[in-house]
């Protein structure tokens, strides 16, 4: 048998010391931060110094292992191997995340606006995208505007991220027994507004004021750890709103308990102007 054998759990244990390690650094990183003047380009230097290298080493184990303990009689060790691989993209996620968020917030991510069709992008990427997801939480995926395109002037990929990030929140965080999530657009001649609806739980009126702070865990994000479903990097809301303000505009949260949420905001419908307008407001 030309299969190198596994070398026993003392392996996996010293790749779950090394993932811990890792996480732990991460937030004293993101600690020293919150207590300092540095900047946001200075902790992406850090995180990707002393992050980054050692992550791809551990990928190269954990693949290993994967395959070493791919038969039944390793069940147990594939099981923890595979728990280890999960730790690890979870912190693959957080320090893109990082990344990104610190770009957005030190105006180092350039727009590359374009005219395009923000009903296309929903009809044809995003909802096809989480139709899947929305099925299994019992979730009807509406959209609320004219059947005539709706053109925007903005960064493709980022609204992509902003709506992908609205859209699947209110699935995630929708009632088991399910409801709807509604994408709502009003035009106008110089701006679009757009809100991402839903009818599930709402949002506790004291989470609020936070709802867009990096690592900000609301009380149905907590209740996901408490129950060990996976859950994002806690800084998807925060880039939300960098990437929104980037295009000129202010993201809004309006919820209740027991009623839902709804968050709002505009993009330009064509390149910026003196003679613009009053943005549109949903009814």
């Amino acid at each position: 048998d030309a299969r190198i054998p596994v070398a026993g759990e003392d392996e996996i244990g010293l790749l779950a010391t090394e993932i811990n390690a890792m996480t732990q650094s991460l937030r004293q990183n993101i600690q020293a931060l919150e207590r300092s003047e540095r900047t946001r380009a200075q902790l992406v230097a850090t995180v990707s110094h002393d992050l980054s290298g050692p992550l791809t080493s551990v990928d190269a184990n954990i693949e290993r292992l994967l395959r070493e303990t791919a038969e039944s009689a390793h069940a147990s060790i594939h099981h923890r191997v595979h728990a280890i691989a999960r730790s690890v993209a979870r912190l693959r996620e957080m320090i893109g995340a990082l990344f990104e968020l610190a770009k957005l917030e030190a105006r180092d991510a350039p727009l590359s606006p374009e005219r395009f069709s923000i009903t296309e992008l929903i009809e044809q990427d995003l909802f096809p995208r989480f139709t899947a997801q929305a099925e299994a939480r019992h979730v009807v995926l509406r959209c609320d505007y004219p059947e005539e395109q709706i053109w925007v002037y903005a960064d493709l990929r980022l609204v992509e991220r902003v709506l992908a990030n609205l859209i699947g929140n209110a699935i995630k965080y929708h009632r088991p027994q399910g409801g709807f999530v509604s994408v709502v657009l009003a035009a106008s001649e110089t701006s679009v507004a757009v809100s991402v609806r839903d009818d599930g739980p709402g949002i506790p009126a004291e989470d609020l004021p936070h709802i867009f702070d990096r690592f900000y865990r609301g009380e149905a994000r907590q209740s996901r750890q408490e129950h060990h479903e996976p859950d994002g990097s806690g800084l998807g809301l925060a880039i939300v709103k960098q990437i929104v303000e980037l295009h000129g505009g202010e993201i809004r949260v309006e919820s209740r308990c027991g009623e839902g949420t709804d968050f709002s905001f505009t993009l330009p419908a064509r390149p910026p102007s003196d003679d613009a307008q009053q943005p549109p407001r949903l009814k």
